[in-house]
């Protein structure tokens, strides 16, 4: 069985890779991966999410069926699946029970007036700083050149430490987004632009070890 899983991952990468598949191949992956979900391991549906999160040609309702799972397994397609159309998003963010959904949908790049309005009822705090948080300026550090301030602790330590072994770049600027209260696409110039101050002002503000600092900025040239 765990070889039928292995496939699954395996043709979930071929089917992203594709440029223009038909309407035939599409309907024949969704069936393969339908087959076999509920059976898969949560950590071979979070790489599976992964892997789709920026294909742009997987079926919607493939999409939806997925973004039903729990939102640590299903976040990088909440964070940046194109596919989501406005009534997805309301739909998927709709209920208390969904909390957890809605905060990761609030940190999306680009949200219609009607979900940002529907993410407002939700009267959460972190969903109310993801959406007043969209806007901020990429972090700096202070004119003299010193930090303004450090957060920290082993769990941050942790967390991107984890990372550096992590295939999907947009985990991380997802955890530098979470740290340190920013916007995405700042968090994604933060992390392409190696030879800017920025990222190691960053990195001594979440008072990351030099030894994760350093194997964390290896990683991310690894993808320039």
């Amino acid at each position: 069985m765990s070889k039928n899983f292995h496939l699954v991952i395996s043709a979930a990468r071929e089917f992203a890779q594709l440029q223009r598949p038909s309407f035939s191949q599409k309907m024949q992956f969704q069936d393969l991966l339908l087959a076999y979900l509920d059976n898969l391991p949560s950590e071979d549906i979070t790489s599976i999410c992964n892997i789709l999160a920026s294909c742009t040609h997987v079926p919607r309702s493939l999409v939806m069926k997925l973004c039903k799972q729990d939102a640590g397994i299903c976040r990088a397609l909440l964070l940046t699946s194109s596919v989501l159309q406005d009534a997805d998003l309301l739909e998927l963010i709709e209920g208390t029970e969904r909390l957890d959904h809605a905060r990761i949908v609030a940190r999306r790049t680009s949200l219609p007036p009607s979900v940002s309005a529907q993410l407002r009822v939700l009267v959460d705090d972190k969903v109310d700083r993801a959406l007043d948080l969209r806007q901020r300026p990429l972090f700096l550090a202070e004119p003299g050149g010193e930090v303004s301030g450090q957060i920290g602790d082993e769990t941050v330590e942790s967390t991107f430490l984890d990372l550096c072994v992590e295939d999907n770049d947009i985990l991380i600027y997802t955890a530098f987004a979470d740290h340190l209260g920013l916007n995405l696409i700042s968090c994604k110039t933060l992390c392409t632009d190696l030879t800017s101050r920025n990222l190691p002002t960053a990195m001594r503000y979440l008072n990351l070890s030099e030894e994760t600092a350093w194997r964390l900025y290896r990683r991310l040239a690894k993808s320039e």
